[in-house]
């Protein structure tokens, strides 16, 4: 926060206006037992539902059950397989700070005490509470590269130290509670209430609208378009299309590396290309005439 605030006071104002517990991981809630935090899980989730938005009101609800069912079975059904007790990206998270912390010699004292010198600093780790000075631990769960160097020394398994709400018992608990396919409508029981009708659609002028209406602060999105006319081929002495035979000899040249890297540049482009009856090299040098480099 020092070189923060010697680089821009403002900068340093606006996050202090914010509760710590929101964006340092220090402040972390420790009961929870993570060391992340995303603040765009809504973000997320719109764009892993964007292509059922546009859907009826029912039908909508009905593919979102039918993708958490799938979800949650297909989760719970790939931790059964698992084949440590451990899940693969908290092992991963172990591996990598095992083999930052392979080089730091720690110092027991006593039974549950150990001081690990890192550097220009030196940190108490205590096992009896599983907490180390540098903090990572107790907001995490997983041990830091200080306590597995202790852990090693010990020569003690590491999955004792990790927390239990990161183990394969808490994940399939988590997946355990699943929802239940629906028998279809014709056989639900009959409840007598009023009918509930949908409201009246008014359809707004102009296009539908897909995409989230992003903050005044983010850039616009730029997107690159390219606009490429071909024209229709005509069938050749073999029957089949010269745009087809054109399209294998540019897979099969280096021209069609160039033509991919033309592509994938922001052109506008409102000519016609011929591709009868030419070859790839014939495709860049009509290119290269209308402008593309």
């Amino acid at each position: 926060m020092k070189e923060i605030k010697d680089t821009s006071e403002e900068a340093y104002q606006y996050l202090m206006g914010i509760k710590l517990d929101a964006w340092t991981v220090h402040a972390f809630d420790r009961e929870s037992k993570t060391d992340h935090n995303t603040n765009n899980i809504v973000e997320a989730f719109n764009y892993w539902m964007n292509k059922y938005r546009a859907l009826p009101l029912l039908t909508m609800i009905e593919r979102v059950r039918r993708k958490f069912m799938k979800r949650i079975h297909d989760q719970y059904e790939a931790a059964l397989k698992w084949e440590s007790n451990i899940p693969y990206n908290v092992n991963k998270m172990l591996q990598k700070a095992q083999q930052k912390g392979r080089y730091l010699d720690p110092l027991q004292c006593g039974q549950w005490q150990f001081e690990v010198i890192d550097g220009k600093r030196q940190f108490v780790v205590q096992f009896d509470n599983h907490t180390c000075d540098f903090g990572i631990w107790v907001v995490s769960g997983v041990p830091c590269k200080h306590a597995l160097a202790c852990i090693s020394k010990k020569r003690e398994p590491i999955e004792g130290y990790v927390r239990h709400y990161l183990k394969k018992n808490a994940y399939l608990k988590t997946y355990s509670h699943l929802i239940y396919p629906k028998p279809n409508e014709n056989l639900w029981p009959e409840i007598e209430c009023d009918t509930v009708l949908p409201p009246i659609k008014r359809r707004r002028a102009g296009r539908p609208k897909t995409q989230r209406r992003r903050k005044a602060t983010k850039p616009p999105i730029v997107k690159r378009v390219v606009r490429l006319r071909i024209m229709a081929p005509q069938k050749n002495s073999k029957g089949s299309s010269s745009r087809r035979v054109v399209e294998h000899n540019l897979r099969n040249t280096l021209y069609a590396v160039r033509l991919q890297n033309i592509l994938t540049r922001t052109i506008h482009l409102d000519r016609s290309i011929d591709l009868n009856d030419v070859s790839g090299s014939d495709i860049v040098r009509q290119m290269e005439g209308m402008g593309w480099r």
